[in-house]
Formats: C-alpha cells, structure tokens, sequence
C-alpha cells in the first residue's frame, strides 16, 4: 500500500512539474493556443498608453470616447488602473508582458489554497494537481503570455471563491463581519476586470442573503454590495452601456440578441462539465432527476430550441467567428450545412443532459442559468474563452455537488485538458 501511494505521488508530482515546464515553454515560443494573442495584444498596449499618459479620472472618461484608436476594449477597465497604479514595468511591451505572465502564477497557487480551504480532508497532492490544470487551459496561458485582460478578473473569482470557503468555515465565525466585508469587495472586484464576472457578486449574495444568517447581517451584506457597485453605475452612465463606448456602438450591445447563442453556450459548457461527471459520487440519482415533473418546463424549452434551430435559424447568417470548439470542430469536417446542422443539434442535446446533471442546489441553478441566459446578450460572437478557466473555478469553488477525488478522475481531466491544449496548438 505505501508503495501504492509513493507512486501515485510520483506521478502526480511529475504531472505538476511537466505542466509547469510548458507553461514557460509557452512563454518563450510566444504561444498562441487561443488564436487572439498577438492581435488583441496590439489594443492592449494601446489602451495601457491612453491610461499612461493621462491621469486615472481622464483616462477612466476616454473610455467613454467612442473611437476605437483612444480606448478599444469590451471589458471594464480595471486592468489599465491596476496597471496604471501598482505595475512599474510598463514602460515597454516585453517587460509588461513578463509581469502579466509571472503574476498569472498566483492564480493556480491561490486556486490550490481556496481547494485547501473546502476540501480540508482532501489529499493535497490531489487538490495541487487540480490546481495546475488551470496552466494548461490555452486561453489563460494566452493571456498570461500576452499580456492580456483576462486574468486579473479570474484572479479575483479565485480570491472571492477563497473568502467564500473561509466564511462557511465554522471555525472562523469569530471573523464573521470581517470576512463579510472581504466576500463582499473580492467579488465586487471581479465586476472592474469583466462584466460576466458580475455572476460572482450575484451567487455569493443571492447564497448569503438566503442563508439562515439574522436579517442585521443581511443588512451589512446590501450595503457592502451597494457601496461597491457605485463605481460601476458611474461607467454605466458615462458610456450609456454596459460596456465602452467605442466596442459598444461597434458592437450593438445591449442591441442585438442572438438567440443561437444558447446552443453554442450549452456545447461549450457541457464541453467543460463532462469530465465532471466522474467527480459525483451519486451520478445515477442526478442523472434520474433530470426527467422529474419539476424540469418539464425546461425540457419543452430546450426542445422549442432544437425545433427553432433546425427549421428557422440560417448557418449562414452566423458572424463566421466564434462558436466554441464543438462547432469549430463540425465545420472542420462537414461542409454541407444541413449536415453541420444536424450534428450542432445532437451535440447541444448532449450538452444540456450533461449540464441538467450538475443542476441540484440554488447556486448552482443561479449560475448555469447566468451563463445560458447572458448568451444571447453577448455580440457579434460568443467565444470559448469567456468560459475557459471560469468554469474549472466556478465548479470546484461555488457550486454545491457532492464530488469525491481519486487518481482516476483527476487522471482523466488532466488527460482531457491536456489534449484540448494540444489541439488548440494545432489548430492555431
């Protein structure tokens, strides 16, 4: 048995240690698993500059100039004040690249205390190996190598996942107001990196507010949640959008819904969410309750969106980008549209099964229903990588499913990362 155990060390040890190695490798040969590295690196430098040569408060307002050569970006602008204020090497591209890429690090470090912190009876090697999957996620190591947006705002789900964790801690309800307070500004963070984020901020207080907690700290938790909101109403009313001016007249946000979206969405979660299926220790019962009276209304949906898509909605219509990987790997193989258009079908069917599995608690029904629903909002495109680490960190630190570890699972999702970071490569 302890040689047993010795070996599965060993080789999950050796795991963390070649995921950590091409990591840097990505580093050095300029990676580009995520197809928009190189591209998107050019706006970000641009936009660093237009918060470098200006104070914050007129820089924060030409975000609001809607002209794509001062500020392009569809996010928040926390990641230019955060650059702008605790960053000194942004004084040329390479140096600002490597601090973006070495402080990324501290997001699998962080991830591997927040698992520490909920699964305390865990073995560590295994929640330390979970934690470097997220370095082989081609759209976090994108980021990171090119000094992307993104990361910062996972940065601040990993933090608020950590808070959350500490506050259901029995043992520190001695800290109770001031771990409230630091729930309530991590997650409220999130929202300055990335407008999606704002699911954070919603499941940490919609799960607290209905809680069993005395209606004084429900009191505290608003007004925490109202004061933080404040600077993101302010960038609402100076854009007039939720997004800034130059991506949202761009773009027509808030403008165009895209009601395909859905199936797109569903694809790419249940893409995330099958390896998931291995960590439940009772699949047969979550797998049962899909077919209950109380998800008749949601199977007559889905249905109304299979029919809507195979008889109504054009393919060709589509904006040629985006899709997700699913669909990316259909039209590969399949020209034809009717045919693409059957098997986008059936694999939509095979997600919502998977997702509808994960689908047993309030939180978790208040996050997939986020992420489907805010689908349609998301334009002209919707792009795996707004889902790619978040789901890895929305499964393991807020959603409530009994989930168990063992080699086999965390062998399989390693396996599986690890080919889609391999087939990002080559695709790209």
């Amino acid at each position: 048995m302890k040689n047993i155990l010795n070996l599965e060390k060993l080789l999950f040890v050796s795991l963390i240690f070649f995921t950590i190695i091409s990591y840097f490798i990505g580093f050095i040969n300029k990676e580009n698993s995520a197809g928009g590295g190189e591209v998107d690196f050019q706006f970000v430098w641009q936009n660093l500059q237009t918060f470098e040569s200006y104070n914050l408060l007129e820089a924060i307002k030409l975000t609001a100039v809607p002209d794509d050569k001062i500020f392009q970006s569809t996010r928040t602008p926390g990641f230019y004040i955060i650059n702008k204020l605790l960053n000194p090497f942004t004084y040329n591209k390479d140096t600002f690249q490597i601090s973006i890429f070495i402080f990324s690090i501290l997001i699998p470090t962080l991830f591997y205390f927040s698992l520490l912190s909920k699964f305390k009876s865990e073995k560590k090697i295994y929640l330390l190996a979970l934690s470097s999957i997220i370095l082989l996620s081609p759209y976090f190591r994108t980021s990171a190598i090119w000094g992307l947006e993104e990361n910062l705002g996972i940065l601040c789900v990993v933090i608020a996942g950590f808070c959350l964790s500490k506050f259901k801690d029995p043992s520190l309800l001695k800290n109770e107001k001031l771990n409230l307070f630091f729930i309530s500004l991590s997650s409220s963070l999130c929202v300055y990196f990335d407008q999606k984020l704002v699911l954070i901020p919603l499941v940490c207080y919609l799960s607290l507010l209905f809680s069993k907690h005395k209606n004084i700290f429900k009191i505290h938790l608003t007004f925490y949640y109202v004061l933080f909101s404040l600077p993101f109403l302010y960038l609402i009313y100076l854009w007039g959008n939720i997004a800034p001016s130059a991506d949202a007249t761009g773009r027509g946000v808030l403008k165009n819904f895209n009601y395909h979206h859905i199936g797109y969405v569903l694809s790419i979660l249940g893409f995330y969410f099958l390896p998931f299926i291995f960590f439940l220790k009772d699949f047969k019962k979550n797998f049962i309750e899909i077919f209950s009276r109380k998800n008749l209304i949601i199977l007559i949906l889905f249905i109304s969106f299979i029919f809507y898509f195979l008889f109504y909605h054009d393919l060709s219509n589509e904006y040629h980008l985006g899709g997700g990987a699913i669909k990316k790997l259909i039209q590969l193989f399949f020209i034809n549209t009717d045919i693409q258009k059957i098997l986008l079908s059936l694999s939509f069917t095979v997600s919502f099964f998977v997702i509808m599995i994960f689908k047993n608690s309030f939180e978790n029904k208040i996050m997939l229903s986020f992420l489907i629903i805010t689908s349609i909002l998301i334009t002209p495109a919707l792009f795996q990588e707004y889902y790619d680490p978040l789901i890895l960190l929305l499964f393991f630190l807020f959603f409530k499913n009994d989930i168990f570890f063992n080699i086999k699972n965390l062998m399989f999702l390693f396996i599986y990362h690890f080919i889609f970071l391999l087939s990002a490569n080559f695709y790209y």
